[in-house]
């Protein structure tokens, strides 16, 4: 059925026979050959409420096999094509339960409001399944808090196009991008689902959480994806899973802290740039490259708790200006990063920090890397390179240490932290004469 004009079809005329909605229902609204708008005016939660009655137009109208009645939508598809529009003119929410929206080509989604406080809810009530598919290059803009799921199930799934939120919330469903697409919202949470982000998913607030993984739900990162925060004062929490496949990138300036029970992984590089800080009390596991970029002042730092997983690290590289932080409690328990041939590759300016809760006692040692082939230069050149600052933090009067570079054992070596009296013993400097020869170097303080 084909409509002459955006007015020649007004819901609420006393004309109009509303006939009850099937199962199943589909409308298309496709302004290619015309006006193909719906503008809404009121509270409109398709398939629980009416549409409203005012301010309701539609013009071309495709394949529709029903119109629509209060409280008997299930399942309805609505699909924007061409340069067609939804329109919200009120600071209120839409509500989609047992919706599935579609939008298409150049379409888009605007709230007129001009003041963003408008909420779109994807599965609100107990029992709804809903979806929306953003696979149009136009914009969903001006909305306030964009929750996928409530009570009810929701799915997001974005190919192109950019979606912008104030807040965006995965309460009670999942989030999938693909291609060129673009989330952007002042802070993120996941709380009951999963996303993959195969886009882009930027957060842009300055400062405090702009992102949080809650304990049992994961972030995927796709290859070609990227999770992105430029700002410095931001900061990540992971209580769940964060996951970076092959060529997944990560691109938070601020502080991330992965705590006891989360996960930050990674299937091939974990990067971390510009004023980046990690503080790891949970697992961290890295399959080839884990690369601190240079940067003002990019830190990873392992609480006593936090867990380094699996012996494939292959390169471990601490550029300019960055640094590596390890916490040691009293009953010697810390973190060690292992690897299979490590090289440990170092610019010019990297800092070692290890931090005592307890003082440790003269003789204890604790190898912070293992399995290194060798100390080099940040290009994986030549061998004996030391970090630039070591501060051990929490030892006694009367108390030193030795940093051990190691290598003596082909693909075996390591990088010890040893305890010892501030009077030298005989022995160091029989131990100093190996370091002469680039295979054993040790720094006293």
């Amino acid at each position: 059925m084909k409509l002459a004009s955006p007015l020649s079809f007004i819901i609420g005329m006393p004309f109009v026979a509303l006939a009850p909605l099937c199962t199943g229902a589909v409308l298309t609204f496709d302004n290619s050959a015309g006006d193909g708008s719906i503008q809404n005016s009121g509270n409109w939660a398709p398939g629980y409420d009416a549409l409203p009655t005012t301010g309701v137009h539609i013009g071309e109208v495709i394949d529709q096999s029903a119109q629509l009645e209060d409280r008997q939508v299930n399942d309805l598809e609505i699909t924007f094509k061409g340069s067609s529009a939804f329109i919200a003119n009120v600071n209120s929410a839409v509500r989609l339960d047992d919706v599935h929206f579609t939008f298409q080509d150049t379409s888009s989604w605007t709230n007129n409001n001009g003041s963003g406080t408008e909420n779109l809810i994807i599965g609100r009530v107990s029992g709804a399944n809903s979806s929306l598919t953003w696979n149009s290059s136009g914009s969903l803009t001006n909305v306030s808090q964009l929750d996928v799921g409530q009570t009810g199930t929701g799915t997001l799934t974005q190919s192109a196009g950019s979606i912008s939120a104030s807040t965006f919330n995965i309460h009670n469903g999942t989030y999938t991008s693909t291609g060129g697409g673009t989330l952007t919202a002042g802070k993120a949470t996941v709380t009951g689902g999963t996303a993959s982000i195969g886009g882009t998913l930027e957060t842009t607030a300055a400062s405090g959480a702009a992102m949080s993984i809650s304990a049992g739900n994961s972030v995927a990162i796709k290859s070609g994806g990227e999770l992105k925060n430029t700002q410095s004062g931001a900061s990540m929490t992971i209580d769940g899973g964060l996951h970076l496949d092959l060529d997944g990138k990560l691109n938070h300036n601020g502080t991330i802290n992965v705590n006891a029970g989360g996960t930050l992984s990674a299937d091939s590089k974990l990067d971390i740039r510009g004023s980046t800080l990690i503080h790891n009390s949970g697992t961290i596991s890295v399959v080839t490259t884990l690369d601190l970029a240079s940067g003002t002042d990019a830190s990873l730092y392992f609480s006593a708790e936090a867990i380094f997983a699996g012996n494939t690290l292959e390169v471990l590289q601490l550029r300019n200006g960055t640094s590596l932080g390890f916490e040691i409690d009293g009953a010697g328990n810390h973190s060690t990063i292992t690897g299979n041939s490590l090289q440990v590759r170092m610019g010019s300016t990297p800092d070692l920090v290890v931090d005592f809760l307890v003082a440790p006692t003269i003789g204890q040692s604790f190898d912070l890397i293992t399995g290194v082939e060798k100390f080099s230069n940040y290009q994986g050149v030549g061998s004996g390179y030391e970090f630039n600052t070591v501060t051990v933090n929490g030892l006694e009067a009367g108390q030193e240490y030795d940093l051990i570079y190691d290598t003596t054992l082909a693909n075996q070596g390591f990088l010890r932290l040893e305890i010892i009296d501030s009077i030298p013993e005989p022995s160091s400097a029989a131990m100093l004469g190996l370091g002469a020869m680039g295979l054993l170097m040790r720094r006293r303080k």
